[in-house]
């Protein structure tokens, strides 16, 4: 009610005070101004209903801060609930035409206080406020006088229905208020979410009508440039502030050729990848006042020293905004490269919302919340390309949601809606080397491959050093628990199935944690989306490569199925039992077979069946390895199985 007076609104401060007056308001400094506003409306208003042009000059205390001389009801003077209607007080009241003397006792008057005038209205326009917003704008206000390291004395802060108003005694600048305002507008407006600033200057030092920049003509500039917040300021305020040497934001006119119009500052949304849910520390105001949040869109953490709390005592020195609203990061990402040229891009949206502040604050110092989300995306987006071709496009979006739903900070939830597409790329893949030209030339000469499984596709990692030391004092000096099986099985089968079932367990048990060899997953969907029969064999545990296998989604790449160990009647390796199996389950003729492995054991079997071996090591092989083909590492292979 006071601000819109000072503003020249007497019809709705008028109606304010109607709606207060309704509601049984009884604060006499307030109906006392209503008395008046009621008197000033009469007195602006013509007979035809016409209002004159507001006059700023008037020297009535917009904000009264002490009880104006005269008489105020006071609670003898109310209608009491305790009387009936033909009741009375024990004293009667006094005619209305006398008054007792000794209202008039010889006291000397106390000078009036020089009243606060009103120097700038920092209020919310248009748009859908949330519940903790007008508190959020107070602490901007409070932290904008703070970094101006203004006389607390000379100001005051006053909270209005869509905003708050900064107050000045005469005499007191308000060019400093001015020169801070537009130099923190932009940072001061990005730390209370969506909502839009208009901020309003209303006088300077040679204003003496106090007359501001018109409303609708700030609204316009604001719509017009898309723009988060305006603050506007009359001419005198920008020759003042040109004057004072100020090199912030560049003012611009309100109209084209209009400076007398007045300026303005915009401020802008900042950039999506930029926008932190967590903002500070701040310095916690002694004197002035820190709006408190109701905690359901904002909440403000306090750092006191025994930490961090929601709570403020008296040990807080600085104090933290946290935006508890979803944010929204849009996302555009490509994969790594294959060839020379991206398999996959990802491009949408991720949201995310802040559930603990506490932790949220926390987590801030160690990493942005954009840089995790989208330092996540691009980690699960290569790897799935490093998982799946082109033609798998189903495959690796439902692998790649999987993914990242993974992230899941302590203090914070995240959804994502994230869309894979294949890149189609007219650039031609690099022309194999001599060795994948083999390797390609082998592929085609095959009808079916089969494939090894621990050192080729993974590497099951066992924990089995306890079962080694305890078999190895009769077993000689082997290391690999495979080499102890091969023992146990030609001395004591007693000894083989005790030893082969706690080995099992082992496998089964690493099966749930392993990795992929690089590129294998991708080998596989490869040359099954070429259309070549594949099947795997491995002297591990049966059931412990089909759980891997099928935790990484291949299963359906094998029709040969998996060929492995089931208890000790199944032989080892060199024994091409496993391999001749996997041949007849393909269809195949084991002659036109390929075997890609990684051991020696596997290289021998290979040879036993009659089956043609490419042998994957890790780097170069020796000069006199007896294999038919040589690939150090699966890459060349995957390069060779493209070109199919």
């Amino acid at each position: 009610m006071i601000a819109l007076r000072e503003l020249g609104r007497l019809e709705e401060a008028l109606e304010v005070f109607e709606e207060y007056e309704l509601n049984g308001g009884v604060d006499p400094e307030l109906l006392a101004l209503g008395h008046e506003l009621r008197r000033d409306h009469a007195d602006l208003t013509e007979p035809d209903g016409a209002h004159p042009a507001r006059d700023t000059t008037a020297t009535t205390d917009p904000y009264p801060s002490r009880r104006e001389e005269g008489p105020f009801p006071t609670e003898d003077d109310l209608p009491s609930l305790l009387y009936g209607p033909d009741d009375s007080p024990v004293e009667a009241p006094l005619p209305q035409n006398e008054v007792p003397e000794s209202l008039f006792a010889d006291e000397p008057a106390t000078p009036a206080p020089a009243p606060f005038r009103v120097a700038a209205l920092f209020e919310y326009v248009g748009g859908t406020r949330e519940m903790d917003d007008l508190a959020a704008l107070g602490r901007a206000v409070t932290r904008l006088l703070m970094a101006g390291r203004l006389s607390l004395d000379n100001y005051e802060m006053r909270a209005l229905d869509d905003g708050y108003a900064v107050l000045l005694r005469p005499g007191a600048p308000v060019l400093p208020l001015l020169d801070v305002t537009l130099r923190e507008f932009a940072d001061r407006v990005a730390e209370t979410g969506r909502a839009r600033w208009r901020v309003t200057f209303l006088a300077g030092e040679d204003d003496e009508g106090g007359r501001p920049p018109s409303e609708s003509l700030a609204d316009d500039v604001l719509r017009a440039h898309a723009a988060r917040g305006v603050a506007v300021f009359s001419p005198s305020l920008y020759r003042e502030l040109v004057a004072s040497g100020y090199d912030g934001p560049a003012p611009q006119a309100l109209t084209p050729g209009g400076a007398e119009d007045g300026w303005y500052v915009l401020a802008h949304a900042p950039r999506p990848e930029t926008v932190s849910s967590v903002h500070g520390p701040f310095l916690l105001p002694l004197r002035l006042p820190l709006p408190e949040p109701a905690g359901h869109t904002r909440s403000v953490v306090y750092a006191t020293s025994p930490g961090l709390t929601l709570d403020r005592d008296r040990r807080a020195t600085f104090y933290y905004e946290v935006d508890l609203t979803d944010r929204r990061l849009p996302l555009e990402e490509s994969g790594p490269h294959l060839d020379g040229a991206p398999v996959f891009k990802a491009a949408g949206t991720a949201v995310w919302r802040v559930t603990d502040p506490v932790g949220a604050v926390r987590a801030q110092a160690e990493l942005n919340i954009s840089d995790l989300v989208t330092g996540h995306l691009r980690q699960c987006l290569r790897e799935v390309t490093l998982a799946y071709p082109p033609g798998y496009a189903l495959q690796a979006q439902a692998a790649l949601d999987w993914q990242l739903g993974r992230l899941s900070p302590t203090w914070s939830v995240v959804g994502w809606r994230v869309a894979l597409t294949p890149v189609a790329t007219t650039r031609a893949p690099s022309p194999p080397t001599s060795g994948e030209s083999l390797l390609a030339g082998a592929l085609r000469a095959a009808q079916a491959v089969i494939l090894g499984f621990d050192g080729t596709l993974t590497r099951l990692g066992t924990e089995s050093g306890d079962l080694v030391l305890r078999h190895r004092s009769w077993a000689g000096p082997a290391d690999d628990p495979l080499d102890l099986l091969r023992l146990a099985v030609r001395s004591s089968v007693s000894v083989a199935s005790s030893m082969e079932a706690e080995l099992a367990a082992l496998e089964r048990a690493a099966a749930q944690r392993a990795a992929p060899v690089p590129h294998a997953d991708l080998l596989v969907r490869t040359l099954a989306a070429k259309g070549v029969p594949l099947a795997v064999v491995t002297d591990r545990d049966r059931n412990a490569a089909v759980t891997y296998l099928r935790r990484r989604g291949l299963m359906d790449c094998l029709p040969g199925r998996v060929h492995g160990r089931d208890g000790v009647r199944d032989a080892l390796m060199p024994d091409p039992r496993l391999l001749l199996e996997a041949a007849r389950r393909l269809g195949a003729d084991r002659r036109d077979c390929l075997l890609i492995g990684s051991s020696d054991f596997e290289r021998d079997a290979a040879r036993s069946a009659g089956m043609g071996f490419v042998h994957v090591a890790p780097g170069p092989p020796e000069a006199l390895t007896p294999s038919l083909f040589d690939s150090v590492g699966l890459l060349p292979l995957l390069r060779a199985a493209r070109t199919l």
